[in-house]
């Protein structure tokens, strides 16, 4: 039995300059030394730019630091004490209390609401406000928040004195001290000690000997209705009731009981029996014993004043101790596959002679996974469902982790055809080139984009080695090692667009640039953004181990980040910055600067990330880091479960999944909060991206979704109705195309029929997504069955499932160098070959489908056979198969499509499929849909002379082009349409938009998005559509078509969000991959911020000349040449260009000319050459020139200055311009 405690220290050095500061021996087993490639920045270069007031503007990625946390920012954006500073090197975010040490957005010196739960704090100049939440619905929303105002809490703690900030004094895995300094004289403070889970709330005077407990919400009745004296002024517990007229409202328990205990020999004023508390005012019998505790007891329907006095005095010998230390041990036994977690408090003591022991919440996702304990008979009803307590240091869970894999199982052999056409849709349209990860043009580059992107590519690496394509997967793996070494290494130059990682040890963290949604200014998403790293580096080091090991010491790096897993006052990162162990999930936002707590939306994106430590830990032979993310993982799971999913329908309140509609629309909490969770998205409304934001990315370690197939079919039909039911602006007219594939991956989970049914071929998919990887999930799941969770193995890399005949399978995967033995729990036996992944089948008879395609003679052929296990004596039918050019004919002699499974296996079942004719429904041409070259005038043709063309693609989408007299700007018109549908020019006195009739629609620049353009529904000819504008040369792809990144922030308050609550947008429009994000102002104002770029010029168009023509038909003349040619009468023209290369490019660093040489490409009349500071050619710093000859100078270059060229060849023929490829790109050598 292998056992692994919390302490594994990761071994991070103090400092980081140049060179990475992990120490050797994180790395053991299959990982040699190696000498490192990568690099860290030594400094914050770059830019970034935002939309405001009608104008770009442009900061530089250094000035993103100017409000973190640091030790310089103490008392203007850092709140904490010189405790706290010696205590920890690396400043905590990310936490539930976060905000009370770090002023991010809130509008005073005292952080926002703060959410114990069941407790909530918000600190006041004078003192605490202390409740336990009101609960309500609004809208899509249940509440059991704070309004910051005190309009709804119980009390607040008067200190006597007035503050100027609020400052965090420590802070534990789940408790936190906050002080509150006298404004006049900083020895005389309250400190507040707040633990989650636990109904009290400790508080301590130093320096004063007065304190006072206020009964806000004056207006309601309260009373003292219980003490332990002969009367309550000689009493040392007072019991308060309280009425609360919200839960009341609301159906819930009209009353709240609270405890007020204080030493012996304190004197104060309550006064028994009247219909307010008012204002308690206590005096101490000394400065020693200055502290008092309030806690809350019950709640009620109607008063019970003996239940809760009976509470109070079994809550009073423990009145006064405290957490002084929280934190868990967590223990993965491999062999029964049970993680096993202590949650352990040092217990603090004011008065030493009262017991040991604390009063300790335990939440649902904890106490259903305990066993043996005894709860006290009092419950809170809180925003994570019913939570009970039990008096003492520690308690115990047990968690069962079911297993990843390392890929999707394999695809039956009949499938892997149909797979290698999506594999090579997908490397013709979105495949590495260039030395690029994707030759998709105008991608956003940023550490979240970038790493969808790396996601995508693995799931499609994984494809083609499912189908046997060694030569695409070879490329992807290159193309990701091309990537990872891009970012992993810093050139320290000052290049805007350079891809690099800095640590900064003013505030503990590690920052990856270009930024996206608020990572740097906000600490916000770390985990999601880098877990997509740490998965394309695991996935990596599988298939080339010696490449990543060169890198180690930067995903190390990247790893501690946000997994750092050592507790020391010199740790350079904090204890797993993102991940709360006492509510076993992960929160999101770095400041938690929200009137709600902070919150979470992408849960699926935070296990992604630590499944990505179990894969990394397995592929370098690390197991402590294997247990690390074996522990977050199946906690995050579990959690998941709970808060978000509610799979046992017993967290979620009643009234939020009330159904309003037919449909149950409220079966998911898609933000949950400290103090709220809702039916929402940051950028949309749409239901099928909030429900998803929860799912995706779709992976070999997302078989935990399956964890109940009826859910997942709940989920789904309730994602459909809701998405049915939506009006909003960003649905698409086709709604089912929205993240596609992430449904129909998420629906095979429970169904592959039906998820084969939801799947399209030809829609756009999702940017981290492919079709290629959908395929290969769903068709694995066909052949495999749903997961069999509740089989454990001793191997972290394994998985069972069970299909509906009732056949297991067992997966695992073997990533040492030796043949390996699994065993399951169910007492199966597997032997896996080295670096391969094993599948192998429980005991059943066997079966085989033959699968025949017709021959243009008319006969048939074996195309392939899949044999199958099942029970004997079960009835089969045979998968229909999808086989381009090819349809289902039942009526061949000798086909028999289903049949009863034997004991001697002799069963065939032969399925036989003819060509396909013209009297036949059109079948898509492509497996996805083909991207278009917006810049390829050639994908047009024009339409009489009324100035419109369109494009017919790939039988579905038809588009439009308006070009106005003067080129700018261009309008673009997409319709759907019937395959090869014909469409005459429209009338564009008909064009009629919602902000302004006819055909000129001014261009706004407050409304472009970052690329410049800009999409509003229209109206031609009765038909509605969009339009896109595009201000300048060239067109971006219309929204509807290209792969949307549609993401979430959590950092900017929402712009429908009310005063005392944060409310993430429920309308509006959809933000995708080249929107930007929104940022808040302080005046609640919402402004757009593109990605960390500069603004991008207008791209260069080839230029055309058509003749007078019958028809005009877009063609590609060849591989490297691109033109729109023109065929008349007669005859038509076709040239072809080579691709040229730069053969050399010089330049002395002090001169203002670089001499560059060209290969010479036969036929070219020229050569187009682009020089730029920009490696993509981006910005104002990217010159255009156009040489006749294959060497010359480049001037009018700056000197000092680092400069980037490529060239493509170019003839003119008439008034035709024919162009070639670019070149690759160069880097300009300098020389001294």
């Amino acid at each position: 039995m292998r056992k692994t405690k919390k302490g594994i220290a990761i071994g991070l050095a103090l400092i980081m300059t140049a060179m990475p500061a992990f120490q050797h021996g994180f790395f053991v087993s299959d990982v040699k030394a190696a000498t490192q490639k990568g690099s860290l920045a030594t400094k914050v270069t770059g830019t970034w730019s935002y939309e405001a007031d009608n104008a770009i503007h442009t900061q530089t990625n250094e000035s993103l630091f100017a409000n973190l946390p640091t030790l310089a920012n103490k008392g203007n954006t850092r709140f904490t004490t010189d405790n706290y500073d010696s205590e920890n090197k690396a400043f905590k975010t990310n936490g539930w209390s976060t905000s009370m040490g770090w002023k991010y957005s809130c509008s005073d010196n005292f952080g926002n609401t703060t959410y114990a739960i069941p407790l909530a704090f918000k600190a006041v100049s004078d003192g605490m406000y202390v409740t336990k939440p009101s609960t309500m619905v609004v809208r899509d929303t249940f509440n059991a928040s704070a309004p910051e105002n005190g309009t709804l809490s119980d009390f607040e703690v008067k200190t006597g004195f007035g503050s100027n900030e609020v400052k965090v004094d420590r802070e534990t895995d789940w408790s936190t001290d906050v002080v509150l300094e006298n404004a006049s004289d900083s020895s005389q403070y309250m400190k507040t000690t707040m633990t989650q889970g636990s109904p009290m709330a400790l508080f301590r005077m130093n320096g004063t000997k007065t304190a006072s407990l206020l009964r806000l919400r004056d207006t309601l009745p309260s009373a003292v209705v219980g003490y332990n004296g002969d009367t309550p002024e000689n009493s040392t517990m007072l019991v308060l009731r309280v009425y609360d007229n919200h839960d009341d409202v609301s159906r819930y328990s009209n009353y709240d009981y609270y405890a007020l205990y204080v030493p012996k020999g304190t004197t104060w004023n309550p006064t028994l029996g009247e219909t307010n508390i008012g204002e308690i005012s206590m005096t101490f019998p000394s400065e020693n014993k200055a502290y008092f505790t309030l806690a809350w007891l019950c709640e009620s329907t109607g008063t019970n004043d003996s239940e809760a006095e009976k509470i109070a005095k079994i809550y009073e010998p423990y009145a006064f101790n405290y957490a002084e230390d929280t934190g868990v041990n967590y223990d993965y036994n491999r062999s029964t596959g049970k993680v096993t977690t202590t949650y352990n408090y040092k217990v603090g003591k004011m008065d030493s002679s009262k017991p040991d022991g604390v009063v300790m919440g335990i939440l649902p996702s904890q106490y259903k996974n305990m066993t043996g304990y005894s709860y006290l008979e009092n419950e809170a009803r809180t925003i994570r469902g019913q939570m009970k307590f039990l008096i003492g240091d520690s308690f115990i869970t047990q968690l069962t982790y079911s297993g990843i894999l390392q890929s999707s199982p394999s695809v039956e052999n009949s499938d892997k055809a149909k797979l290698q056409e999506y594999v090579d849709s997908f490397m013709k349209d979105y495949g590495p080139e260039n030395g690029e990860l994707t030759k998709e043009a105008n991608v956003q580059v940023n550490t979240y984009d970038s790493g969808k992107r790396m996601n995508r590519a693995v799931q499609v690496m994984e494809a083609a080695e499912a189908c046997g394509d060694t030569e695409d997967a070879n490329t992807l793996l290159k193309a990701l090692e091309n990537e990872l070494a891009d970012w992993f290494t810093a050139d320290n130059d000052n290049n805007a667009e350079d891809k690099y990682f800095y640590y900064d040890e003013n505030v503990g963290s590690l920052f990856g640039f270009p930024q996206a949604y608020y990572t740097v200014d906000g600490m916000t998403d770390h985990h999601f953004h880098y877990g997509y790293f740490i998965q394309a580096a695991a996935q990596v080091a599988f298939r080339d181990p010696d490449f990543i090991a060169q890198y180690s010491d930067i995903i190390n790096e990247v790893i501690g980040d946000i997994a750092y897993d050592k507790k020391d006052s010199s740790s350079k990162y904090p204890y797993l910055r993102v991940f709360s162990t006492y509510e076993g999930h992960s929160w999101a936002s770095g400041h938690a600067n929200f009137a709600d707590g902070n919150n979470q939306e992408s849960s699926s994106e935070s296990i992604n990330a630590w499944a990505a430590l179990i894969l990394y830990g397995q592929a370098t032979g690390n197991e402590e880091l294997t247990d690390l993310g074996v522990y977050l993982y199946t906690t995050e799971v579990n959690s998941v479960n709970n808060y978000w999913f509610d799979i046992d329908g017993d967290i979620l309140d009643s009234n939020y999944t009330a159904s309003t509609t037919s449909a149950n629309k409220h079966n998911v909490a898609s933000i949950v909060w400290g103090g709220k969770y809702d039916y929402s998205a940051w950028w949309t409304a749409e239901p099928l991206q909030i429900q998803g934001i929860n799912l995706l990315p779709i992976t070999s370690a997302s078989y935990y979704l399956g964890k109940s197939t009826d859910f997942v079919k709940a989920n789904f039909e309730s994602a459909q109705a809701n998405e049915k039911a939506f009006t909003g602006n960003d649905k698409l007219s086709t709604p089912t195309d929205r993240w596609n594939e992430l449904w129909s991956s998420y629906l095979a989970l429970a169904d592959t029929d039906k998820a084969q049914e939801y799947f399209s071929s030809t829609c756009a998919p999702e940017a981290g997504d492919s079709k290629a990887h959908a395929y290969h999930f769903i068709k694995s799941l066909e052949k495999v069955g749903s997961p069999k969770l509740d089989i454990t193995s001793d191997d972290p890399l394994s998985l069972v499932f069970e299909n509906k005949d009732g056949i297991t399978t067992y997966v695992a995967y073997n990533p040492t160098n030796e043949e390996k033995t699994v065993t399951f729990s169910d007492g199966k036996v597997i032997k896996v070959a080295p670096k391969a992944q094993s599948e192998e089948q429980s005991a059943g008879a066997t079966y085989k489908v033959e699968y025949y395609l017709q021959n243009a003679d008319l006969t048939y052929s074996l195309n392939s056979t899949d044999t199958k296990t099942a029970s004997a004596g079960s009835q089969v039918t045979a998968p229909n198969k999808s086989f381009t050019g090819y349809i289902l004919d039942k009526t061949v002699e000798g086909t028999k499509i289903s049949g009863t499974v034997t004991e001697d296996n002799s069963l065939v079942l032969k399925v036989y499929y003819r060509l396909r004719n013209d009297t036949d429904e059109p079948e898509s041409t492509t497996p996805a849909v083909t991207k278009i070259d917006w810049s390829d005038i050639t994908a047009w043709t024009e339409i009489g002379s009324t100035g419109i063309s369109y494009s017919v693609i790939e039988g579905k989408d038809i588009f439009a082009r308006i070009n106005e007299a003067d080129g700018n700007p261009f309008y673009f018109i997409f319709k759907q349409g019937g395959f090869n549908a014909t469409i005459t020019g429209p009338d564009l006195s008909t064009v009629i938009t919602k902000n302004c009739p006819g055909a000129e629609i001014p261009l706004k620049a407050s409304e472009l998005k970052e690329d410049g353009y800009y999409t509003i529904d229209a109206d031609i000819n009765g038909n509605t559509v969009k339009i896109a504008l595009k201000k300048g040369d060239g067109a971006p792809e219309p929204t509807t078509e290209a792969p949307t990144t549609e993401k979430k922030t959590t950092t900017a308050a929402p712009t429908t969000a009310a005063p005392t609550t944060t409310q993430p947008t429920t309308g509006g429009t959809e933000t995708t991959a080249a929107t930007p994000t929104t940022k808040p102002t302080t005046g609640g104002e919402v402004t757009t911020t593109a990605k960390p770029t500069t603004v991008s010029p207008t791209s260069e168009k080839e230029t055309s000349v058509t003749t007078k023509s019958e028809t005009t038909t877009p063609k590609v003349i060849s591989n490297n040449v691109m033109k729109e040619t023109t065929t008349d009468k007669v005859s038509s023209t076709s040239i072809r260009l080579g691709r040229t290369k730069v053969k050399k490019a010089v330049k002395r660093n002090k001169a203002v000319k670089a001499k560059i040489s060209l290969k010479k490409v036969k036929s070219a009349t020229g050569y187009v050459v682009k020089v730029s500071t920009s490696k993509r050619f981006k910005g104002k710093k990217t010159i255009t020139k156009t040489f006749k000859r294959n060497v010359f100078k480049f001037k009018k270059l700056k000197k000092n200055k680092k400069y980037y060229v490529k060239a493509r060849a170019v003839k003119v023929v008439g008034k035709t311009k024919y162009y070639g490829k670019w070149s690759k790109v160069k880097k300009i050598r300098i020389k001294k």
